[in-house]
């Protein structure tokens, strides 16, 4: 975090650290459900193993909750630090 930021690059910076580990999350976790499904498929009944309608809707559920956590909670706690009264040190509230 560079000294001077104001709120809004502060928001953006850490929400987006928090999504990039989202998306690499959901990449892993799709590959993983796909080969969980292949191999349970005799054990689903009622749907399909590949059923994408599923997996995108779950993904989908996934990263707008993320998203909301990232940019109510951590993001805008980051904001209240102030490097510049720690010496580049923030504080934990």
């Amino acid at each position: 975090m560079a000294l001077g930021a104001g709120t809004p690059e502060i928001v953006k910076l850490i929400a987006c650290e928090a999504m990039a580990l989202t998306f690499s999350g959901v990449i892993i976790g799709i590959a993983g459900a796909v080969w969980a499904a292949r191999v349970l498929a005799g054990q689903l009944y009622g749907v399909k193993s590949n059923d994408v309608v599923t997996f995108a809707g779950v993904a989908a559920l996934l990263l707008v909750t993320a998203m909301l956590a990232a940019y109510s909670g951590t993001a805008f706690h980051g904001r209240r630090s102030d490097v510049r009264a720690t010496g580049g040190v923030a504080e934990s509230y």
